[in-house]
């Protein structure tokens, strides 16, 4: 049976808040779509699983460890493109989503 390992070194345990992620985020051009959800539109990159108790603080940067990235479906894309916020400020205001 064919199978994978992987390690990495140990982070802390340190981690984000959530609003830490998405600014973090926005700087490698994500896109808020929904709790724990962002997506690059260059790149069409869908990141998901992004909440804190997947990403660590290192150097007090949020660094993710445990999120998924996926190319989103054709269907995912046109409703993840009605959902991303345009502006940068719109990143902060979340909550509830």
């Amino acid at each position: 049976m064919p199978r994978i390992c992987i390690s990495q070194p140990y982070a802390g345990d340190a981690t984000p808040n959530q609003n830490q992620i998405t600014e973090s985020l926005a700087h490698y051009g994500y896109h808020f779509v929904s709790s724990g959800a962002y997506y690059n539109r260059n790149h069409d990159i869908l990141l998901t699983d992004a909440f804190p108790r997947n990403v660590r603080l290192v150097d007090g940067k949020p660094i993710p460890f445990d999120a998924i990235a996926s190319i989103p479906t054709a269907e995912a894309k046109a409703w993840i493109l009605k959902k991303i916020k345009p502006t940068p400020a719109a990143y902060r205001l979340h909550q509830g989503d």
